[in-house]
Parts: C-alpha cells; sequence; structure tokens
C-alpha cells in the first residue's frame, strides 16, 4: 500500500474516545477509512492506514506493534475538531485488524486478520507421586527454589484475539479487556496502592457483579535477570500453575477478613480474579500463557505447595501435560490492555472454577526484543 492524499470529510467530525480523536475519512466514490491518533500534549497525526473495500460505518480499528489506533464510526459525536487534511499511510510490516465495541467502562478487542498461532515449549509438573514444593524467594533473588519432577512440551498456543470478543470469565474464566490505568509508575508501591487498587476494584466489580473485591497483594516483573536483581522484581512465571486450590482460597479469606465476616462469606459465592497488565508494549518475550477452564481436566490438576520466608504455607495447583489441553495467549499486549484470570470460583454450578496460566518465549520474537515488564493485582471477590 502506497500513500495518499485525503481530505478530511467536512460532514464527518471526529469522535472522541478517551484520549484518541478519530476521523473517518474518504475519497471519491471508493469509500476509504483512516485513523488518526491525535497526541494528547501535541495533537499530531501518527499511524494511518488505508483500508480498501469498506463502506462508510464500517468499524475497523488498527493494531500496530507500538501503537493503538481506534476507529469507531457510529458513535455519538462528542467533539469537533478539525487538523486540516492528513495524509493516509499504511504503517510497515504485519498489519492486524480489530474490531472494536464500546462496554459500559472499557472496551473489548474483538477480532484481527493475521492469526498468530505458535508452537512453543511451556513448562509442566509431572505427577509421579513427589512433593511438589517451592520454596519462594524474596523478589530480586531469581526463582524459587522447588522440589517436584518438570518437563518441557511443545505445544500449540492460540492466538486468542480473533475470539476475544466472545470470551466470558464465568464460562472461559479470562477475559481481555481494554482499560486504560491511571497508574503512572507500577513500580512505585504507594501509587500503586493508591490509584491502581480502588480502579481495579470498580473493574472487577464492574465485571463480575460481585459486592465487594479486597485486592491481597500486586507483582511487578521483567523478563530480564540483570534488571530483577538490580530492582529486587520477580521473573515471569514458568511453570503453568493456577493460585488457589479450594482450601487455601477459603483460607485467604480467613486471612482477609475479620473471623465472622470471614465465616458468613464462606457460606455464600466467593472467588478470585488476578488482573495482569503490561507496564510497557508491545509485549514481545515472555507473554502470559492461559489455559482455560474448561480446555483442562481435573486429573491434569497437581497439589503443591509454595513456602513464604515469613512461615505462611500457601497450596495451589500445577499443571499435568495433557494433548488436550488448548493454550491461548494474546499477541503484542499494550499498556491499555489486561487480562482478568479467575483463580478461583466456590460455584459448582458448571460456571468456571480457575484457570491456568505461566508464560513462553514466542518462537518469532525479535532478535532485540525488549523484556517484558508486567503486573499482576491478585483479588478475592464476595457476593452477597
Amino acid at each position: 500500500m502506497g500513500t495518499v492524499a485525503v481530505p478530511v470529510n467536512p460532514n464527518t467530525p471526529p469522535i472522541q474516545l478517551g484520549l484518541m480523536l478519530v476521523y473517518q475519512l474518504e475519497r471519491g466514490a471508493n469509500h476509504v477509512l483512516g485513523v488518526v491518533k491525535i497526541s494528547e500534549n501535541s495533537g499530531a497525526c501518527q499511524n494511518f492506514a488505508r483500508l480498501p473495500h469498506r463502506q462508510t460505518g464500517d468499524t475497523l480499528p488498527i493494531h500496530e506493534r507500538g501503537c493503538l489506533n481506534f476507529l469507531y464510526t457510529g458513535a455519538r459525536t462528542q467533539e469537533s475538531r478539525s487538523i486540516g487534511s492528513p495524509i493516509l499511510e499504511a504503517p510497515p510490516g504485519r498489519h492486524r485488524w480489530f474490531m472494536h465495541k464500546e462496554t459500559n467502562a472499557m472496551d473489548s478487542v474483538i477480532a484481527h486478520e493475521a492469526d498468530e498461532t505458535v508452537t512453543a515449549p511451556l513448562q509442566f509438573t509431572i505427577n509421579d507421586g513427589q512433593p511438589v514444593v517451592a520454596k519462594v524467594v524474596v523478589p530480586g533473588a531469581g526463582y524459587d527454589v522447588r522440589t517436584g519432577t518438570f518437563e518441557w512440551h511443545d505445544v500449540e498456543i492460540h492466538d486468542g484475539r480473533p475470539t476475544a470478543d466472545r470470551l466470558d470469565i464465568d464460562r472461559e474464566g479470562y477475559r481481555l479487556i481494554r482499560d486504560q490505568s491511571a497508574v503512572k509508575n507500577w513500580f512505585d508501591d504507594d501509587e500503586v496502592r493508591r490509584v491502581g487498587y480502588p480502579e481495579t476494584e470498580v473493574l472487577v466489580k464492574e465485571i463480575t457483579g460481585c459486592s465487594k473485591v479486597v485486592i491481597f497483594d500486586h507483582t511487578p516483573r521483567i523478563d530480564d535477570e540483570a534488571l530483577q536483581t538490580e530492582r529486587a522484581l520477580r521473573p515471569p512465571a514458568k511453570i503453568v500453575h493456577n493460585d488457589f486450590i479450594p482450601d487455601s482460597a477459603a483460607q485467604r479469606v480467613r486471612d482477609l477478613l475479620p473471623a465472622d465476616e470471614a465465616e458468613a462469606r464462606l457460606k455464600k459465592r466467593y472467588g478470585s480474579i488476578n488482573v495482569w497488565r503490561p507496564i510497557k508494549g508491545p509485549v514481545e518475550t515472555a507473554p502470559l500463557v492461559i489455559c482455560g477452564y474448561g480446555d483442562m481436566a481435573d486429573d491434569d490438576l497437581i497439589v503443591s505447595e509454595r513456602h513464604y520466608p515469613d512461615g505462611r504455607i500457601g497450596r495451589i495447583y500445577q499443571i499435568a501435560y495433557n494433548p488436550a489441553q488448548r493454550w491461548t495467549y494474546f499477541p503484542h499486549m499494550m499498556p491499555d490492555e489486561a487480562v482478568l484470570l479467575k483463580c478461583y470460583d466456590s460455584l459448582t454450578d458448571g460456571t468456571a472454577r480457575w484457570t491456568a496460566h505461566g508464560s513462553f518465549q514466542p518462537p518469532n520474537k525479535p532478535a532485540n526484543a525488549a523484556p517484558r515488564e508486567s503486573v499482576e493485582l491478585r483479588t478475592m471477590l464476595f457476593w452477597d
């Protein structure tokens, strides 16, 4: 695709979505939809793309590595501003097209053209009867010291973006959303607790319909051993696992709430969700990999223990390899995207109770890929 000059249709004012101003462009009889990203401070136009063979009113945002642009035609016009006649230019490299829809406070990535399913090794636990125990080290000290038997298997890891609009937290157990955090520095614990915790509480309530959320910790991670040591950070988790078993979820409730409230809450529905976000984007190394509730069997779950420096013992599920499992990831995640992972649900009526997650190294990652930086906030949630 080349570069063409396309005037802004004076009858089509821009549509504002957050900090993004979007224009519908047309050229002669062939309608062309283009995306204009207006920078917050300079108003500069960046990353345009020509979309041929589209009709007026089509909704086709563009996700290009390093930049997120949105086109949402047909929404209510909230602001009118002229920027003259921008140049419509195809960005270099691979193109990935997305559909887009609006929910109450969040945007969902719906679909895209290029399927980036890959085959890569994941690390599993062997259920050979040996105790599986992790002695948890302090952040910056590398990987936990483990007992147990582990193995790597090459597995097909599906690109989850084409079906992201169909994911449901209570069916698959995970969901990809677009949600821009107000946190400026995820490595500042005070800011994360002051800003990130309240906004995550609102987010989880809105998605799940629960009545109470307790955020009990957050963990920033970086896929760089030198920076892990220098900045006292944890690495991405390699071994696929789930953060709770039923007994440890109930114990966490008792640890977090006053005794009377805990016992009352345990008689109703309760659960745990992790909110996983990139700190920088696009994520090119160690992306999050997920196995949904219906994509693994109960026999794949291995109870293991985590022994913490303060003496606390937690219990989680680690995952045995099963060729029937289906693993998923979301390529090139950006900081204004988040994945919600269900780690426990007390319902036993067919609702998704948990998922499994870990990380892997994509075989097609760039040679100079920036190391993943991410953060997860761990929550317990309760329904009245």
